[in-house]
């Protein structure tokens, strides 16, 4: 499973606990430490903020619209499961 697999399969098990549609940053890493990942933290860090948030500068080679930024440190999917 890629880094972006795993932050959007516990994002939607974050938002479907909830009941909302936003998380944090510590969520998904408590999720997917929680999930024995094997990703750094810095990594699923990067990911989040840059490489798979659609209102962020691109930076990367490589970028999805997964997430979007409501404020800082607080994101929602763009299209929840």
């Amino acid at each position: 499973m890629t880094c972006r697999d795993e932050i959007l399969t516990c994002a939607n098990r974050i938002v479907s606990v909830k009941g909302c549609n936003e998380f944090t940053i510590a969520e998904i890493l408590t999720c997917m430490r929680s999930e024995g990942t094997l990703y750094s933290e810095s990594t699923i860090r990067t990911h989040i903020t840059s490489r798979m948030c659609h209102n962020v500068p691109k930076h990367h080679g490589t970028t999805y619209d997964d997430l979007e930024r409501v404020e800082r440190g607080v994101y929602r999917l763009v299209r929840p499961a």
